[in-house]
């Protein structure tokens, strides 16, 4: 609607992130809940936001491994610090974003801050189940047929949420969305798949 003299001329593709085998080629969500990724995002009024998504993953998956990945590390991770989480309350920590991992820590996370692309993708081969703050991490998981679910942060998952239509999860009622269908989003993702794969055959 902002600019009319184009209408017809463009395509919406969406993030090829999204289009990845599993989720295209029709497999299965499955119920997975073994091992589960927490992503934040350590920018502006955070600690409410992230928090609480620590706190609600800690209570409802007592059995399950949980890690706190890192997508941007702001106060890297020093060599005795998962030491320091375990004898010390994390009140003590210099920085807001160290207070963070300590915080989660103490909650049975082990914290993960992936070197590269590479290492991340890895590691999130081994994970069943999503939930944060990192719009391409949630992303990736649902290109995967992984169950996730996205906290916003800006425009951006507002939008994507709008194209997929996934939920964007308010972390004070995640048990709300827990029942959400994703073959929603299959069906979306496909749509947008022969969009992507027309703009492609055209470069």
């Amino acid at each position: 609607s902002q600019l009319p003299e184009l209408k017809g001329r463009m395509l919406m593709t969406g993030c090829p992130v999204t289009y990845d085998k599993p989720l295209i080629s029709g497999a299965k969500f499955l119920p997975l809940e073994k091992r589960i990724a927490v992503t934040v995002t350590e920018r502006g009024d955070f600690w409410e936001r992230e928090t609480r998504t620590i706190d609600f993953v800690s209570r409802k998956f007592p059995r399950s491994e949980l890690f706190l990945v890192l997508h941007q590390n702001y106060s890297p991770v020093g060599r005795l610090e998962s030491i320091k989480h375990r004898i010390l309350p994390y009140v003590e920590a210099p920085n807001i974003y160290e207070r963070l991992r300590w915080y989660a820590a103490k909650r049975r996370f082990r914290v993960v801050s992936p070197g590269s692309a590479d290492e991340c993708l890895a590691f999130y081969r081994t994970i069943d189940l999503h939930f944060g703050s990192r719009l391409h991490a949630h992303l990736h998981f649902l290109s995967q047929a992984k169950r996730s679910f996205l906290v916003p942060v800006d425009g951006r998952a507002t939008g994507m949420a709008e194209y997929l239509g996934f939920p964007l999860c308010d972390p004070s009622r995640f048990e709300s969305y827990l029942s959400f269908d994703f073959e929603t989003v299959r069906s979306r993702a496909l749509a947008g798949f022969e969009v992507m794969t027309r703009f492609l055959r055209a470069l």
